[in-house]
C-alpha cells in the first residue's frame, strides 16, 4: 500500500485567527498513534491536544486558549511518518 494512503490527509484548523477557542479537525486512516500538540513559537509547549492510539475515522478537537496571550501559535501533528504544522493566531 503506498505511504500516503497510510496517513491522515486532511488537517484542518477553523476559525482561524480565533478568540479564544478553535476547532481542529482530522482524518486518521489506519489504527495509530496520533499527538497533536500546539507550541508558541519559542517552541515551548504549550498543550498537549491529543497523544493516542485513534480508530480509523474523522476527528474534531476543540481548543480553549483563554489563559494564553494573544499571539502566533503551532499545531503539529504527528502520526506515524506523517508530519504536520500548522499556524494559528490568538486574537484577543
Amino acid at each position: 500500500m503506498p505511504v500516503w494512503k497510510r496517513y491522515p490527509t486532511v488537517f484542518v484548523l477553523y476559525p482561524n485567527p480565533f478568540n479564544p477557542t478553535t476547532k481542529i479537525r482530522y482524518d486518521v486512516k489506519h489504527v495509530g498513534q496520533v499527538q497533536l500538540t500546539v507550541f508558541n513559537l519559542l517552541g515551548q509547549k504549550a498543550t498537549t491536544l491529543a497523544d493516542r492510539r485513534h480508530l480509523p475515522g474523522s476527528y474534531t478537537l476543540s481548543w480553549n486558549a483563554d489563559g494564553l496571550p494573544s499571539g502566533i501559535y503551532l499545531c503539529r501533528m504527528e502520526a506515524g511518518r506523517f508530519s504536520q504544522t500548522r499556524k494559528l493566531v490568538l486574537l484577543k
